[in-house]
């Protein structure tokens, strides 16, 4: 089964891009941003300084060798200036970078982009009350000392927090690194990897091109069913840019993809899976074997791992318990595709909890691995969201504010897991 998991860090991106088009943004910066090497090797140090304070910070992690901390001084789709406070500065290539480096340095390529996306992750806590939106109000504050003429749109992220903080444009470098970083990974993996665009998903994949449509309005339609299920508006952001996503059409590519891409101790925990959501603070990626929209089990694996990255940043980046987070994503494959497993999964487990009665089939204490897991998983949280609607939904806000899960059970429901397992079982049976 898919896993969805965590890796620190990935692109340690102290402040990432945002993208996206909504409003005009403030004014530009006093000591205009330099256009080549040169220029900036001949500008006075203090002009450096400036211009560097307002750099997005980055560790970026190559193949080989020790990584590069810096901020980016200049970047197009063929190499990225780095500098650093003492005033050095290296030029790093993208062939040079890991494959997952890839689409986090695109966001950062911005221009101011590290300010929006600080605006916008605070933004989002600023929807769950309690001591993550107080941290939120404080860090907001400190942005609006630091640069004055964001100003208003740290005011309007304060005054509207449901609505979305988006950069104002998008520059061709930044497209063009887009394309540039497709084609990088599809050279190192012998095939050839594409991207597919849309308001929400930066798709790169080696599955069929006549499937690029289809491809791109499942994912959209996922995005879209999810945003229903909440109290956002309709255009709402939940990630702070598109989702970047993996495809790939052969278990020979997915492979030799984990092989490059990701950290040593996870491959062994990859091995037999073919999907994975993963991701660090501010930023989620999917990586899927099998690209072939005409194939149930990818459609529904696509549908899975994007309902994981969805919740991992609906309202906050706190990860959810990992019985929730499954139950979740099993439960809008079930809702979207009616011939889904997950489906099935779930009308056997109540089927056999009906004639079976106490046999142990879920502890929220012990990980989701077999099929009966996430079928109890997705049954169990199904429950919780019918019988208990408003409780589940103060549950769901706890855990988003990073209460631990024994608190937030007392707190949503007024009883313990146990208690409410207990009669979810009889209910069944009844």
């Amino acid at each position: 089964m898919t896993r969805n998991l965590t890796f620190l860090p990935l692109v340690a991106l102290i402040l990432l891009a945002s993208v996206g088009c909504e409003s005009a943004g403030p004014a530009a910066r006093e000591t205009p941003a330099p256009t080549s090497v040169t220029e900036f090797d001949a500008m006075p140090a203090a002009d450096r300084q400036a211009i560097y304070a307002t750099l997005p910070e980055l560790y970026i992690e190559p193949l080989e060798g020790d990584g590069y901390m810096g901020r980016i001084a200049l970047a197009d789709a063929n190499a990225i200036l780095l500098v650093d406070s003492a005033g050095g500065r290296a030029t790093v290539f993208p062939e040079d970078l890991c494959p997952r480096v890839l689409f986090g340095l695109r966001l950062a390529l911005m221009p101011d982009g590290g300010i929006y996306t600080a605006i916008e992750h605070q933004r989002r806590r600023l929807l769950v009350p309690g001591p993550l939106a107080d941290e939120a109000r404080k860090q907001l504050a400190a942005l609006a000392e630091e640069h004055p003429t964001f100003a208003p749109v740290i005011d309007n992220a304060l005054a509207s927090p449901l609505a979305p903080v988006r950069h104002p444009d998008v520059p061709a470098a930044v497209s063009e690194f887009s394309q540039r970083a497709a084609a990088i990974i599809g050279d190192r993996l012998n095939a050839e990897l594409h991207l597919v665009a849309t308001d929400h998903f930066l798709i790169y994949t080696t599955g069929p091109t006549d499937q690029d449509a289809a491809l791109a309005e499942h994912c959209e339609t996922v995005y879209h069913y999810l945003l229903a299920g909440t109290d956002l508006p309709a255009h709402a952001a939940v990630w702070p840019a598109p989702l970047a996503v993996y495809c790939f059409a052969t278990p020979e590519q997915y492979d030799a993809f984990v092989q490059l891409a990701m950290p040593d101790d996870s491959v062994r925990l990859l091995a037999n899976s073919d999907g994975f959501c993963a991701g660090d603070d501010g930023l989620s990626y999917l990586v899927l074997n099998g690209a072939n929209m005409t194939d149930p089990a990818f459609t529904e694996r696509l549908t899975h791992e994007t309902a994981h990255a969805f919740y991992r940043q609906y309202l906050s980046d706190v990860l959810l318990p990992h019985w929730l987070d499954e139950g979740l994503a099993e439960i809008a494959v079930a809702a979207m595709l009616p011939d889904s497993n997950a489906r099935a999964r779930y009308a056997d487990i109540t089927r056999r909890m009906a004639t079976v009665p106490d046999a142990g089939y879920f502890s929220v204490d012990v990980p989701i691995r077999r099929d009966r897991d996430y079928a109890a998983a997705q049954a169990f949280v199904r429950h919780l969201q019918s019988d208990r609607g408003p409780q589940f939904d103060t549950f769901f806000r706890l855990l988003k504010t990073d209460a631990n899960q024994a608190d937030a059970f007392e707190r949503g429901f007024e009883l313990p897991p146990y208690e409410l397992m207990v009669r979810w079982e009889a209910s069944i049976r009844d």
